[in-house]
């Protein structure tokens, strides 16, 4: 009973609050002489305005919410500028164990854990490296947006009874969009195969005005986000002029382009915070899932609760420095195809091996070098069995004395 009514003492005097954060309203948990009490306020300017505020009046140091989104940004900015401490938390590991969810409920138990310091707030990197994260996790989801509606326009040429991939290897080329711009204007003198491109004009003119417009439409859609990207392209040129030495560094490592440079930097953020290269490597999922029960040990797919876009950039880097001249990268890769891995084994292995060598030289401040390669250890001597005597007289050979056990040193002597 005294354990239990010092807890509820201590917890008195922390300044916290929980806050529950949704698309339209932000709700704050906080205690007032030991009794929790709830305030609900709009999730709009005015809204946080006054939420800060309120938080102010109140004297809490400490706010804990939950990573929402994108929802959450606007509260913790301003409660950043107001100098409240705020501690950010993943959903996944912040989940209550109460069977009945409701907001009121998460709202408290936000608070609670902010009292008890049970979970610890996930990293935040400063306001430069975050609007980088922005702009290179945007300009991932559009390059991906442009990547599906290239499929989807492909998929209709097909179902008009146009091959495409006749003039162009590639479905994904620039060529493509030229080709049918040309092809519906009519100008079809600028192609080596005029006999294909008159095929296919012929079909585009023998089809329905609305499949027409469609085509029209997915190119002006595809030219539209292509422009976009282009200007996101050049706002990252300009967030990362600060950070040239490590865009530097980490484009001297294989496979890594000046996008996945910034894509890399953006989601490590410091280097300094990651110990080892091992918890960089975990951070971006690139290692195998532990399952031990019952003393014994399984290994099962790598992990799933990880950065995603490190992942990805990872991989995506793997990919490039598999079909880079780089000596490092090709012995390994031969290695593992010798021991007959999977092509997504290596990959992964590839990938966990890059990181590990970028975490290296972002705290070393050190570029790629071809010619250094890693020190390996030697393997350990097999060790053999010989006698007593034969080991006596090694060691005398080698300048030693050696005594019996009961013969005093003087005797030998």
């Amino acid at each position: 009973m005294n354990k239990k009514l010092s807890m509820n003492t201590a917890m008195k005097y922390v300044k916290a609050a929980g806050i529950e954060v949704h698309a339209d309203f932000i709700l704050i948990a906080y205690r007032a002489y030991g009794e929790i009490k709830l305030a609900e306020f709009p999730n709009t300017t005015d809204g946080i305005e006054q939420a800060t505020k309120f938080m102010l009046k109140r004297n809490i140091k400490l706010a804990c919410m939950e990573s929402t989104g994108c929802y959450h940004c606007g509260i913790y900015f301003a409660l950043k500028a107001a100098r409240i401490r705020v501690m950010l938390l993943n959903p996944a590991k912040s989940r209550s164990i109460s069977p009945h969810k409701t907001d009121e409920r998460d709202a408290i138990w936000l608070l609670r854990l902010a009292e008890t310091r049970l979970i610890e707030g996930s990293y935040m990197p400063d306001d430069k490296i975050f609007e980088l994260r922005i702009l290179t996790r945007r300009r991932m989801k559009i390059a991906d947006t442009i990547a599906n509606l290239k499929k989807s326009l492909m998929s209709v040429l097909e179902a008009m009874g146009v091959k495409i991939r006749e003039l162009s290897k590639s479905a994904r080329s620039s060529s493509i969009k030229r080709f049918l711009d040309d092809i519906l204007r009519g100008e079809l003198g600028k192609y080596r195969k005029q006999d294909i491109a008159e095929k296919l004009f012929n079909i585009f003119q023998k089809s329905s005005p609305e499949l027409i417009r469609l085509v029209k439409s997915y190119i002006v859609a595809i030219k539209s986000l292509e422009k976009v990207l282009e200007s996101i392209d050049k706002t990252i040129r300009d967030a990362v002029e600060d950070y040239i030495e490590e865009i530097k560094i980490l484009m001297s490592v294989p496979g890594v382009s000046f996008k996945l440079a910034a894509s890399i930097l953006a989601e490590i953020g410091d280097v300094n915070r990651f110990d080892s290269p091992e918890k960089l490597v975990s951070y971006a999922g690139l290692v195998p899932s532990v399952y031990q029960s019952g003393g014994k040990t399984r290994l099962r797919g790598t992990v799933r609760s990880c950065n995603i876009y490190l992942r990805r950039v990872m991989f995506l880097v793997a990919f490039g420095a598999m079909r880079s001249k780089s000596k490092i990268v090709q012995d390994f890769v031969s290695r593992l195809k010798a021991r007959g891995k999977h092509f997504k084994v290596i990959v992964i292995a590839l990938a966990r091996k890059l990181l590990r060598i970028i975490w290296y030289l972002l705290r070393r401040r050190e570029k790629w070098c071809e010619g250094l390669r890693e020190k390996r250890i030697p393997p350990r001597a097999r060790r053999s069995r010989i006698t007593i005597e034969e080991a006596a007289r090694i060691l005398r050979e080698a300048g030693y004395i050696v005594v019996r056990c009961g013969e005093s040193m003087q005797a030998m002597v």
